[in-house]
């Protein structure tokens, strides 16, 4: 009958001298011991590893917190001087009057045309053109300093969009009751035209936007004052390539401590992304 492994090893043992059994303890609460320190020493380090980490994420969270803040706060200032700016507070009013001139049943193909084709301005054309050359040079280069995605101006009576670098297809519709009224555009236009604070400017979160072929857009408006009143709406849409630089800082992660993998985005309220994965840029 085979003797059981076991019971073989627990022979053995038992056969040993006591000096040799003693020898072969001692062995074996060594192994142990370093087994255990190296246990402690690997959680002790891993934990120092992770709690480094966590606070090196929460300096950076903390550093694109004050950048985006800061860049948000710049946009607003420059929108509130631009709005105060004496060519747009007394300008405004003459764009608007020249705006209105103009037969309303093709008002925007008219302006669009004689953009391109300088010899079909006539009449009240030929107005409009003559107020908008006073507003396009200057927001023009506004825009391209500043990086907006584009600028523009509506009255404050009819709540059309009068005036706007790009031209698109928001251009010449009413924010009361046209196409993008319902926008947040729409909320932009309506928010500063509430307003009686002549240092009022808001932020109006990002939202998709037909005009831009539903891509995110997110606007910054301030009312337009002249004398007593309120005149006219400057809106501003954001540039989602100046915030997503300023979140990568210009696709420089290696720098900001990310490697090849970490990166940092803005996340709404709603749980959306409002800035490109770094997968995405």
């Amino acid at each position: 009958m085979a003797i059981p492994f076991s019971k073989q090893i627990q022979a053995t043992f038992a056969s040993l001298r006591l000096k040799t059994k003693l020898q072969l303890s001692f062995v074996l609460i060594g192994l142990l011991t370093i087994v255990l320190t190296g246990w402690q020493a690997f959680e002790n380090a891993r934990d120092a590893i992770e709690s480094l980490t966590f606070d090196r994420l929460t300096s950076i969270r903390e550093t694109k917190r004050r950048q985006i803040e800061s860049y948000f706060q710049q946009v607003r200032n420059q929108v509130i001087t631009l709005a105060d700016d004496r060519t747009i507070t007394e300008g405004i009013e003459e764009l608007t009057a020249a705006f209105q001139s103009i037969p309303s049943t093709d008002r925007r193909n008219n302006i669009l045309l004689s953009l391109n084709h300088p010899s079909m301005r006539t009449g009240p054309v030929d107005l409009y053109q003559r107020r908008h050359s006073a507003f396009d040079p200057t927001l023009q280069r506004y825009l391209q300093r500043f990086g907006y995605e584009d600028i523009l101006l509506a009255d404050a009576t009819h709540g059309d969009v009068v005036y706007s670098v790009q031209k698109k297809t928001e251009f010449g519709t009413n924010l009361e009751t046209g196409p993008y009224s319902g926008t947040n555009l729409g909320s932009a236009f309506r928010d500063a035209l509430n307003s009686r604070d002549r240092e009022f400017a808001r932020l109006v979160d990002f939202s998709p936007y037909p005009p831009s072929n539903f891509a995110p857009a997110a606007f910054v408006c301030s009312p337009i004052y002249h004398q007593h009143g309120i005149v006219g709406v400057l809106i501003v849409q954001l540039s989602t390539t100046a915030i997503n630089r300023v979140m990568t800082s210009s696709n420089n992660w290696r720098d900001e401590g990310l490697g090849e993998t970490g990166e940092t985005y803005i996340v709404g309220a709603d749980f959306r992304l409002r800035t490109d994965s770094r997968f995405f840029i």
